[in-house]
């Protein structure tokens, strides 16, 4: 095989583990929605990195700001329902916004934690209030290096509030992401496994078959261009790509003498053997991993396969 077979079969089996990876972002997606991940995320950040542990009376004045209020999304049929089961032990409680942007909390700052009048010395006052916040609030001892530093200016102290709100709520969005890759993860291997998604047997047909390979490249080049997220499963079953299940009968187990299968050729029939189930395995697995990256991954490195090509 050429350089080219090669390069096509990587080009095939990135867009495959792009397509599973917006699945599994669709449906986590939702599962975070439902259980309101986000929002309890968003208060841990809160606690953790801008108001302390033991402070949480001061996220509590935070989100009693009729601006903070007004973020809380209309809670969703699903919610209310989980609520109703076993599952609510997953539900978080609380009712609050799932994100708070910057601008939002410094007014909510200024207007509920620390408030008091804007006038010429409102940067010395507003120093003068932080003072009094606890001592083991992480608020506290940004705000006294920040407002050391704002040059008497209000507008400046904004600016420099809402950059210093923003990277410090980054570490609570990759606390999320990290713990969103392990729901990733395992949708990724349910996934694999009920849509028989397996990498060895998709690489091998696309090794094998040219035609395959032409079809795969061509939509997936077209995919970079025009896809959408929504459209990855529809994609999938498109291409005929050698996935899915083709049962017709479950195989009788006792007396019955294995004969490996040819992936290139059946690769949508069930295990047949030892060796077949290890294979199969692998193959999943591989799947479920490169799912749990998330398909940004995937579709910045199928763009740049297809742009090499």
């Amino acid at each position: 095989m050429s350089g080219s077979a090669i390069f096509d079969v990587a080009i095939g089996i990135v867009f495959v583990f792009l397509l599973v990876s917006f699945i599994c972002s669709q449906i986590s997606d939702k599962i975070s929605q439902w259980l309101r991940w986000r929002a309890k995320d968003l208060e841990a950040g809160l606690r953790s990195f801008v108001a302390g542990e033991n402070n949480q009376d001061l996220v509590n004045t935070l989100y009693d700001n009729a601006l903070v209020k007004s973020l809380v999304p209309q809670e969703l049929r699903v919610t209310e329902l989980l609520k109703k089961t076993p599952l609510r032990r997953f539900v978080y409680p609380g009712v609050n916004p799932l994100g708070i942007p910057a601008k939002t909390f410094v007014l909510a700052l200024l207007d509920n934690v620390l408030p008091g009048d804007q006038g010429s010395d409102a940067v010395d006052k507003l120093l003068a209030r932080v003072a009094l916040l606890p001592d083991d609030s992480p608020l506290k001892s940004s705000l006294t290096s920040i407002l050391k530093t704002a040059d008497d200016k209000m507008d400046t102290t904004r600016e420099k509030i809402e950059n210093w709100f923003d990277s410090t709520m980054y570490r609570s969005t990759v606390i999320y992401q990290r713990n969103m890759w392990g729901l990733s993860l395992l949708l990724g291997v349910i996934i694999a496994v009920s849509l028989n998604v397996d990498t060895i047997a998709v690489g091998t047909n696309l090794w094998r078959d040219s035609a395959l390979r032409t079809a795969v490249t061509s939509a997936a080049a077209k995919y970079v261009t025009d896809g959408k997220p929504e459209d990855a499963y529809a994609q999938i079953n498109s291409i005929n790509l050698p996935i899915g299940w083709q049962v017709e009968a479950a195989p009788a187990i006792l007396g019955r003498t294995f004969t490996p299968i040819d992936w290139a050729t059946r690769p949508r029939e069930q295990p047949a053997g030892f060796g077949d189930y290890i294979s199969k395995l692998v193959g999943w697995l591989i799947t479920a991993l490169a799912a749990a990256q998330g398909a940004p991954f995937w579709f910045d490195l199928l763009r740049k396969l297809t742009q090499k090509g």
